[in-house]
């Protein structure tokens, strides 16, 4: 159970860093236009 809830954690910190890295490239974008 314990290493099921660490799964669950290391993808949730996946999803937020590529969500992160996504929202930093579309700033990135508007602020060059």
């Amino acid at each position: 159970k314990r290493n099921f809830q660490k799964q669950i954690l290391d993808f949730g910190m996946r999803i937020l860093d590529l969500r992160y890295s996504v929202h930093f490239k579309l700033i990135e974008r508007s602020d060059s236009t």
